[in-house]
């Protein structure tokens, strides 16, 4: 079986802080902005890189890199395999502290080894290096790529339910019919929702039956009494309390403004 990576060659490096251009190759290249923005000629494509920002890129064409702030920034012509290679190629990646000392560690290697090419240990050293740096990306993608999964799984859960509250607002709902349509416990339904729309549920619901008699009211063809019995509230009286305690005004109130404007 493949490697998640293996390592096979470094071919240079180069650093610098000018426009340059650099002809067609074979090999990975990583470009590495280490100040302000640079930008990637790769062809017809553009791309932009920010600080602390790297692009991996198998393109062969000529490619030419614009620092249009004298931002210094690296290029590094690498040859390795990996099982795991579209998860890397084409893609942008902010990296971390610990993965910025890998890379300066891998320049710092190279001005070693100019001054003996053929040592073993230079090359170990890097290959070492490098393998540490695409096994923290690979970790940290794979880390991204759940919590993407879990932030979709969460959006799901909070739109279904506030669909199913939308759907239940000709009658009162209690708190454990909603946990239990959620699939959630009490406290990770509270929080997610508190999380997504700041507030608690029963708090949501409240409103959203507000909002539909707010509605109702401003057709003009149902006064209040009538709407409390189509929301499902238990008298007038209640449905008034909660009409001016989300409103800040009675609902015969909201009546004579919605009359005044017309």
């Amino acid at each position: 079986m493949e490697k998640l990576i293996d390592f096979r060659e470094l071919d240079k490096v180069y650093d610098g802080k000018t426009d340059r251009a650099f002809d067609g190759s074979h090999a990975i290249k990583i470009i590495y902005s280490k100040e302000n923005d640079i930008q990637l000629k790769l062809g017809k494509r553009n791309e932009w890189l920010a600080k602390d920002e790297i692009y991996i890129t198998a393109y062969r064409g000529r490619m030419t890199v614009d620092s249009p702030f004298g931002s210094d920034y690296s290029v590094f012509f690498i040859r390795f395999k990996s099982r795991a290679e579209e998860r890397l190629l084409n893609r942008h990646f902010n990296i971390k502290p610990s993965q910025k000392m890998l890379l300066d560690a891998v320049v710092s290697e190279c001005e070693i080894r100019k001054t003996n090419p053929s040592s073993e240990i230079s090359q170990l050293m890097i290959k070492s290096l490098f393998e540490q740096f695409f096994l923290t990306l690979f970790r940290d993608n794979i880390r991204l790529e759940r919590i993407k999964r879990k932030n979709k799984t969460d959006d799901e859960t909070v739109k279904q339910v506030i669909i199913y509250l939308k759907e239940q607002l000709g009658r009162e709902i209690r708190f454990d019919e909603i946990v239990k349509k959620a699939g959630l416990s009490s406290t990770g339904l509270k929080t997610l929702f508190k999380t997504y729309t700041g507030m608690g549920v029963i708090s949501y619901f409240n409103h959203l039956k507000i909002e539909r008699a707010k509605q109702l009211l401003s057709e003009g063809e149902l006064n209040a009494t009538q709407v409390a019995g189509i929301l499902g509230y238990e008298s007038i009286h209640y449905f008034s309390r909660q009409f001016k305690k989300i409103e800040g005004i009675s609902p015969s109130e909201y009546i004579k403004q919605i009359h005044s404007l017309d």
